[in-house]
């Protein structure tokens, strides 16, 4: 039996500083990607097509999907009572599909098919449920919160993984342009 178990802290007992305002503020500072400062200009396009085509082309059909999975739906306590939400959407949707826009754009370039772009899809039915759960019970939201963040960040770190990686192969290919006006402001 544990008799001096340490109290858990709650999120009352933050430190003086708001980390998760930090970050935030430092999103809202931090300048979007100007599709039209992106250098186009391939050196080689057929050996990026050759060895980037199928991760470029995932990469632009998940900044164009990400935007779509109606957060505001999915955590509506968090959405409409938690300033941070919406001051991270605000930043945030417009930089998913620039990026998305940006990649499209590059795919075009190399003569590859890029995915469409969602147009107004409705809001995915589990994602409706979880919602509506997330409204009836505390816990509920709490748990689809954790998963969701859970899962945002896993995602987050791939993709920048991701665009780290193929910045390393366009290094190696020579197309030093693409990666600082495009693959770095995308990580």
């Amino acid at each position: 039996m544990l008799t001096h178990a340490r109290p858990v802290a709650s999120r009352t007992d933050a430190p003086d500083t708001d980390p998760v305002g930090t970050k935030l503020a430092r999103l809202e500072s931090k300048p979007s990607l100007d599709i039209d400062e992106v250098d186009y200009e391939l050196r080689d396009p057929s050996a990026v097509r050759k060895r980037l085509a199928a991760p470029l082309a995932y990469s632009q059909g998940v900044e164009g999907m990400v935007t779509g999975l109606s957060i505001e739906t999915l955590l509506p306590r968090t959405a409409s009572g938690d300033g941070y939400i919406n001051r991270f959407l605000t930043v945030w949707t417009p930089d998913e599909q620039g990026h998305a826009l940006a990649l499209d754009r590059l795919l075009v370039a190399l003569d590859v098919e890029p995915f469409p772009l969602p147009q107004d899809e409705p809001v995915p039915v589990h994602n409706r449920l979880a919602g509506l759960l997330g409204t009836m019970s505390v816990r509920m939201h709490e748990t689809v919160e954790l998963v969701y963040h859970s899962i945002g960040a896993m995602n987050e770190r791939l993709a920048f993984s991701a665009y780290e990686r193929m910045s390393e192969i366009l290094t190696e290919l020579g197309e030093h342009g693409l990666v600082e006006t495009l693959m770095k402001p995308l990580r």
